[in-house]
């Protein structure tokens, strides 16, 4: 087994001279034959090796007595050890979602910690080949796209801004083999008995989906390996295909869009993966995300779609728009202005500038002006000025219009977008003086009466 390891993590380069690996151990047989595998490799190859093992407290003495064998264990083959404590349970009552997810979220701040502490390079993760085949069949009845057909990555970034990788060098080897390989080196490991009961999709396949179909074809595991080869050689080329459109979309705090114009002769494959990849740059996590999502997506023609994340899609004077779901307006009421100090509006920030009128400063102004900068009479503000969002029922009279009008009368009659809704005013004592980003009122106006200005703006994006 040490010899078809090693084939496969050169084959796949994902181990390199001189790397630094980090083994995660939780005693299971998994863990403990890669440990055995790297230790023995770690000469022939010139890397260094370490191991972490976190204490999830999720099976009280059990849980103990895992840590004290993967430490007795490093202790005997002399690798150094990083552990922690974590109480997955009270975490999970923290943040919500499902105890499995809490569990890999800490499990993967933890894998981060380490590798931090012993400068690693690589982090190595014992999944093996019947957790491959079990993967892809759970992605099967998920609904998934053939991103799900690839199965457990080989390798990737533990996060995209970080240099550290994932790597499972024991996907080639499967479960018999390695229990196979422990017992004839006499080695023992801890047993998870909570692996074996059906509470969970997953185990549902490994213990009676995987088995039922296997009974009619024998080559199952191996025909499913193939079709997770094929699907990640598939995927490099439509996520290269998929980047040369990222490259022409527009991202902001709110929104990311592409004109759709340039998706109209792309293959619907191709413009799924361009809508996968804008979600990513986005911000959004994929887990809840199914292959229709991303078909509804590519097909939308107008109107718009809710997705999964808080998000939505929507088609808008020729782009394809993802935006986070139509933002509420907030507790926050009201916020003051003071005259040269910044002040923050929920995520947004404000500046006011009070100046003697210059008619030459203004009219190079106009030439270059923003939606987010306006500039005042300063003598036809009454009182403070003062920053909300728009309430039901809000009218201004619009800078050139012949009267005053409902503030979302006027956002219909600009065609304001979905994302430019409820809007941001500032006002004073008498009313509106500024919609933000569209229209000042008609009586703060400069004109050849204007002594003193107050200069205001909205600072970044949003």
């Amino acid at each position: 087994m040490i010899e078809a390891v090693q084939k496969f993590v050169l084959d796949r380069k994902l181990i390199c001279l001189n790397d630094h690996v980090l083994a995660a151990v939780s005693g299971g047989a998994d863990s403990v034959a890669m440990l055995i595998v790297l230790r023995e490799l770690q000469e022939r190859l010139s890397f260094g090796l370490c191991v972490c093992h976190l204490n999830h407290q999720l099976r009280g003495e059990d849980a103990d007595a895992d840590e004290d064998f993967v430490r007795e264990f490093c202790e005997k083959i002399g690798v150094p050890l990083y552990t922690e404590k974590q109480d997955i349970r009270a975490v999970h009552q923290t943040v919500g979602g499902t105890l499995e997810e809490t569990a890999r979220q800490v499990r993967y701040d933890f894998f981060q910690r380490a590798a931090d502490y012993f400068h690693a390079d690589k982090i190595a993760l014992a999944h093996h080949r019947d957790d491959q085949c079990e993967t892809i069949v759970f992605n099967l009845l998920r609904g998934s796209s053939f991103h799900g057909l690839r199965g457990i990555p080989v390798s990737r970034p533990i996060k995209p801004d970080r240099n550290v990788k994932i790597i499972r060098p024991m996907l080639g080897i499967s479960k018999s083999e390695i229990e196979l390989f422990l017992r004839d080196r006499k080695i023992g490991w801890r047993d998870d008995h909570t692996n074996a009961l059906l509470c969970a999709d997953r185990n549902v396949i490994r213990h009676q989906v995987l088995p039922m179909l296997e009974h009619s074809n024998p080559s199952l595991r191996r025909h499913l390996l193939y079709l997770a080869d094929q699907a990640a050689g598939i995927e490099t080329i439509l996520i290269n295909q998929a980047k040369r459109f990222l490259s022409i979309c527009r991202q902001t705090e709110i929104d990311i869009r592409i004109e759709t114009w340039r998706l109209e002769d792309v293959e619907k494959i191709v413009v799924c993966e361009v809508v996968r990849q804008m979600l990513l740059r986005f911000g959004a996590g994929l887990k809840k995300f199914s292959t229709d999502h991303f078909q509804d997506v590519a097909s939308l023609t107008k109107s718009r779609i809710d997705l999964p994340g808080g998000l939505c899609a929507r088609i808008e004077r020729g782009w394809l728009i993802i935006t986070k779901n139509k933002i509420q307006p907030s507790t926050v009421q009201v916020v003051d202005v003071e005259i040269d100090q910044p002040c923050r509006f929920e995520r947004f920030e404000f500046i006011a500038r009070r100046r003697a009128f210059d008619p030459e400063v203004f009219e190079t102004f106009l030439k270059s002006k923003t939606r987010f900068e306006e500039w005042i009479d300063a003598d036809n503000v009454q009182g403070p000025l003062r920053i909300r969002y728009v309430r039901p029922g809000d009218r201004f009279h619009p800078l050139g219009s012949p009267g005053s009008k409902k503030i979302s009368d006027f956002l219909t009659d600009v065609k304001a977008g979905f994302a430019e809704k409820p809007g941001i005013v500032i006002t004073d004592d008498l009313g509106i003086v500024w919609l933000v980003g569209f229209r000042i009122s008609q009586r703060v106006r400069i004109d050849e009466e204007t002594r003193n200005v107050i200069i205001v703006q909205k600072l970044g994006l949003g």
